[in-house]
């Protein structure tokens, strides 16, 4: 479950495992009920504000799931900062640095969202390959 910064009980969160498809011509994230080694999935990450206000400055931090890797191309919107051996680092990491790190290496992700205007929804996409056992 994605993490929410602060005593914001007007932001609702919510996540989902799923994937994307074609439906009709066009695409739909479609939940999945069980997975396996090897399988491509996506994490969705939905925060919504629930009041008729806007609210500010939040930092959702979402986990990477045990047993699984993240795909660094398939994270959007990109992250402010990265999670690697309990230390938060600003992404994008440097190109040195980049070179050290494996995805497999990344525990979190946490990201800014300066503004969540009254009603509004925002969607974070994380891209996980499930490991072998």
């Amino acid at each position: 479950m994605p993490i929410l910064n602060a005593e914001n009980s007007v932001v609702e969160s919510s996540a989902q495992l799923g994937t994307y498809v074609e439906v009709n011509g066009e695409v739909e994230f479609v939940e999945v009920e069980s997975v396996k080694p090897g399988d491509e999935v996506v994490c969705q990450s939905l925060y919504t504000n629930t009041s008729d206000r806007a609210v500010s400055d939040l930092t959702p931090y979402i986990e990477i799931p045990q047993g699984t890797t993240v795909r660094l191309e398939e994270i959007s919107p990109a992250p402010a900062f990265v999670s690697i051996a309990g230390e938060l680092e600003a992404w994008p990491l440097s190109e040195e640095r980049a070179e050290e790190v494996k995805p497999a290496d990344i525990e979190g992700l946490k990201w800014k969202i300066k503004t969540l205007a009254p009603e509004q929804v925002v969607s974070i996409n994380l891209g996980l390959t499930v490991n072998a056992q």
